[in-house]
């Protein structure tokens, strides 16, 4: 790749001397092929990040053959998109070798032989593109504000040479390559995890002989008991109506446990000092304390995460239990595996109480939770191993955010010109 400055001013910006600017209509046309009543195909969705997807909701409604006459044929290398501008201008191609379905509401088009339909694979994500895409007029109310291919075909977008393109689509794609492998990566090692969890948290390490209790079978060296009996400290959060400002303490808030981890990123906070003059003090959250959402939708009921010490103090919100146990009984690093599993969950969902809008529970019924405790070097050990795996995805999903903000990169580089590709 090299840079190169010999540029033209067109209708979309700046783009290489050597590189046409033209309407999408110039190069692709609409396919408006329906269904034969007598083909059974997969009815594909299109999503704004991942192209066209077989349709789970379609499998969920289970649509059978003889309603799948109204929708519309789409063969490999053509796209759709919806053409309702709610849809956030998601479009998709099809890139498996069978043709499938999409619904008769979407447009299917395809290009011409002079361009690489991965080339507009790529073009038609561009924030170039896509920003001239949201301008485009709304149709009536009747359509919804809907965008047919005769608006879409009056796009104007940038078309190299088709040597040019298929280099573009080579580079770009090889980093496509990688972030699919570690997708893969991080897919196969959270199975192997959730494997490993099950088994070690229930048969543990080593263990030949078993006893029954009321959450199956142990090994006999472990105790089987209630939370009450390891709970040193429990303690629900302060309710306020917390500030978007940066006004005092940051504010932990159910919203913040995700994927069993303390996510900062979208934070609320609260003055030093209460106006109500509540002691603060006895809602700083401290190192190692377990976080646990009690009040919230169904789906969300009993999610935990372990706090780990920041640049600056933090408070937890009312619908939080802060929990901390007797490490000399059970470790909280060993109960934050535990909560992953399906025992906790099937509890979780019990002791819950659902409400029109939320579900909650109290700190009684949670402390009724039964868990199997190992010794605790044992616990250690479990840890130690699945740890490991946690830290092997983590590895793995940093890898493909880099990956991201390398293909984010070159897209903006070479789809635009700015970047030129030596072309043999």
């Amino acid at each position: 790749m090299n840079a190169k400055t010999d540029y033209k001013t067109t209708e979309i910006g700046d783009v290489p001397r050597e590189w046409q600017v033209i309407a999408i209509g110039k190069i692709a046309r609409e396919v408006k092929l329906k269904n034969d009543s007598n083909k059974n195909l997969v009815v594909f969705a299109v999503t704004k990040h991942s192209g066209l997807v077989p349709s789970l909701e379609y499998f969920k409604k289970r649509v059978y053959s003889q309603d799948l006459s109204k929708y519309k044929v789409v063969k490999r290398e053509q796209f759709a998109y919806s053409p309702i501008h709610l849809n956030e201008g998601a479009i998709g191609i099809l890139e498996t070798e069978n043709e499938g379905l999409v619904s008769p509401l979407h447009v299917v088009f395809e290009f011409l032989p002079e361009a690489n339909p991965y080339f507009f694979k790529y073009l038609l994500k561009s924030y170039r593109f896509l920003s001239i895409y949201f301008s485009l007029p709304q149709g009536s109310v009747e359509r919804r504000g809907s965008i047919l291919f005769n608006d879409f075909s009056k796009i104007y977008v940038q078309l190299p040479p088709l040597k040019e393109q298929n280099k573009i689509v080579s580079i770009i794609s090889t980093v496509d390559d990688a972030i699919n492998k570690t997708d893969k990566m991080v897919q196969r090692t959270q199975e192997l995890k959730r494997g490993l969890m099950q088994h070690l948290l229930t048969r543990g390490i080593g263990h030949t002989r078993f006893k029954q209790t009321q959450i199956g079978e142990i090994p006999e060296e472990w105790k089987a008991k209630q939370l009450k009996e390891v709970v040193k400290f429990i303690k629900s959060g302060i309710s306020r109506e917390f500030s978007s400002q940066d006004i005092g303490y940051p504010v932990i808030r159910s919203t913040n446990i995700q994927d069993n981890r303390l996510n900062l990123r979208e934070l609320k906070y609260w003055h030093l000092k209460d106006p109500q003059n509540v002691d603060l003090k006895n809602y700083i959250v401290e190192d190692g304390d377990i976080l646990v959402n009690f009040i919230n939708s169904i789906d969300q009921m009993g999610k935990c995460c372990i706090f780990r010490t920041q640049k600056r103090d933090f408070i937890y919100t009312t619908n939080i239990l802060r929990v901390k146990l007797d490490q000399t009984m059970l470790l909280h690093d060993y109960f934050h595996y535990f909560v992953q599993t399906g025992i906790y969950k099937s509890q979780i969902y019990r002791i819950s109480k659902l409400a029109v809008q939320q579900a909650s529970f109290t700190h009684t019924d949670f402390q009724k939770i039964e868990i199997s405790i190992p010794p605790i070097e044992e616990q250690k050990k479990i840890v130690s191993i699945l740890t490991e795996l946690d830290e092997k995805i983590e590895k793995e999903k940093q890898r493909r955010k880099e990956l991201q903000r390398l293909k984010k990169g070159l897209m903006q580089d070479l789809l635009t010109g700015r970047v030129r590709v030596k072309v043999s």
